[in-house]
């Protein structure tokens, strides 16, 4: 693999402990548990690759050196390799020193019936249109890293969310974290669950391409 060093954008949409939309609004008690969730979603996801070294989960070799979170991430959770780059709100910093991104917990393109809570940008637009096609955030995204050099290689989200990606970067490993509401019924049952896509995160991870040899997407 080139270089050791990822641009880690994350949402909670798609991740591993939001299952309403109650989990993704501001302040509420769901919310704090996603919160919490999405970043461990995060860990699991920059140590797959260790893993797959035959390293335990720390050391050298990778750094989750960049994270550009949409929602906020509660430090005491991170790896402590973690640098917080940027809180909801605001545009991307300068990703020049990155030789790779993931996109953790992103979500379906607003317009996109099959997703969950689907959205680009705001839920204030219906859908935003590129040459008359649909676009999601997700390339929005990947194209600001496509001048610096960074390519993506590593997607999770929503069953919908990922089909766009394999549709539009077919290069990109995507991990779906599906959302079935009735998981919510049964705490035990709910715990199970996140744990078990949390794994499929760690082992879809070290299915990325070598960052060397992906295209970045314009």
């Amino acid at each position: 693999m080139k270089g050791k060093t990822a641009y880690v954008v994350a949402d909670l949409e798609g991740s591993t402990g939001a299952w309403t939309r109650a989990h993704t609004l501001l302040g509420t008690p769901e919310w704090q548990e996603a919160r919490v969730e999405v970043t461990r979603d995060i860990n699991a996801v920059f140590r797959g690759p260790l893993r797959k070294r035959g390293q335990s989960g720390g050391g050298e070799g990778f750094s989750p050196h960049g994270i550009q979170s949409h929602s906020p991430v509660p430090r005491q959770e991170g790896d402590a390799r973690f640098r917080l780059l940027h809180r909801a709100g605001g545009g991307f910093r300068e990703p020049s020193w990155a030789d790779f991104a993931f996109f953790v917990g992103l979500h379906a393109s607003g317009g996109n019936q099959d997703g969950f809570l689907p959205h680009t940008l705001t839920s204030r637009i219906g859908e935003i249109r590129v040459n008359g096609k649909r676009i999601c955030e997700a390339e929005l995204f990947a194209s600001v890293l496509a001048p610096f050099g960074v390519p993506v290689v590593f997607f999770s989200g929503c069953p919908a969310a990922c089909r766009e990606i394999e549709e539009r970067m077919p290069w990109v490993a995507v991990c779906p974290v599906p959302k079935d509401p009735l998981v919510l019924r049964d705490a035990s049952k709910k715990r199970e669950t996140i744990s078990r896509m949390r794994e499929r995160l760690r082992e879809k991870v070290r299915e990325m391409p070598d960052p060397k040899d992906p295209p970045c997407f314009l």
